[in-house]
């Protein structure tokens, strides 16, 4: 018993020397081992495949599945209708700035374009981000007209402008000039429409059946996204901004632009930024 005890104990000791040997040989060489990161699509060029394997810009791969639809550049919005049948797409692209509306989704679809063609159309929609609703009766749409301060309607049978509210002045004659009008949710009975202002940070509450802004609601800093809780009795606002500067005095009519500051007036998370400041 004893000649084994000591055999097994003396195979561990040579097993450790010889594991320290080796470490000790690795440490002592000073190499290090060499580890090369790169993205999935290693030396493949961007491309696009309907049919397979697309190459993204950041060198990912994707494979869609299920149906896929071309649209005209930057959807930055998507709307889908109660029944699912049709999706309308808001492409911020530099040209077109335009709607794409899918019909028939299960089915053999449809896809309109508005307006139609390559280049922008002063006349039909001048500007648009984000914001989409589609009304109850998937007989219309609501855009958000960006830039433009207004949400714009559209058939969706025929592509053609129905419609507009004005959103640069409230039901109580308060004028909100230079709107950025971005994300929109509609009611469910669809009386009410409720967008946010970027730039003048409020929600805006729109009567659909009067189609004219009834109410302007301030919120936090660079509203981005609205949307309403399953009783519609609460709407949720996502800000994204930190700082809410406003004009000095009547910078504009003298353009003296030299007194402007040309960076933030307090740092972020700085006493100042916390609890302001008392000046003469």
């Amino acid at each position: 018993m004893y000649f084994i005890f000591n055999t097994m104990l003396n195979l561990r000791l040579l097993v450790l020397i010889v594991f320290s040997g080796f470490i000790f040989s690795a440490c002592s060489s000073g190499q290090k081992e060499l580890f090369v990161l790169s993205a999935p699509a290693g030396n493949f060029y961007t491309s696009i495949n309907k049919e397979g394997i697309t190459v993204i810009p950041n060198g990912r791969f994707l494979t869609p599945s299920g149906k896929s639809f071309v649209v005209a550049p930057h959807p930055f919005g998507l709307a889908l209708s109660g029944d699912g049948e049709i999706a309308v797409t808001a492409n911020s692209g530099i040209k077109p700035l335009s709607i794409s509306i899918i019909r028939n989704l299960t089915s053999t679809h449809e896809i309109r374009q508005v307006p139609p063609g390559f280049s922008n159309d002063a006349g039909v929609l001048e500007s648009v981000f984000m914001g989409l609703a589609i009304s109850p009766d998937n007989k219309k749409v609501y855009v958000a007209a960006g830039q433009d301060n207004s949400i714009l309607v559209f058939d969706l049978n025929t592509g053609n402008k129905i419609d507009s509210v004005d959103c640069s002045v409230s039901a109580d004659g308060t004028k909100f000039p230079d709107g950025y009008i971005g994300d929109i949710v509609l009611s469910g009975d669809g009386d009410h429409l409720f967008a946010v202002d970027q730039t003048n940070f409020r929600l805006v509450i729109v009567d659909t059946r009067k189609m004219q802004v009834i109410n302007s609601v301030p919120v936090g800093r660079y509203p981005f996204g609205v949307t309403l809780s399953h009783d519609e009795k609460k709407v949720y606002v996502a800000n994204v901004g930190m700082f809410q500067y406003s004009k000095i005095g009547n910078i504009e009519e003298k353009s003296d632009y030299k007194k402007a500051l040309d960076f933030p007036a307090f740092g972020y998370n700085t006493v100042e930024m916390r609890n302001g400041i008392s000046t003469d």
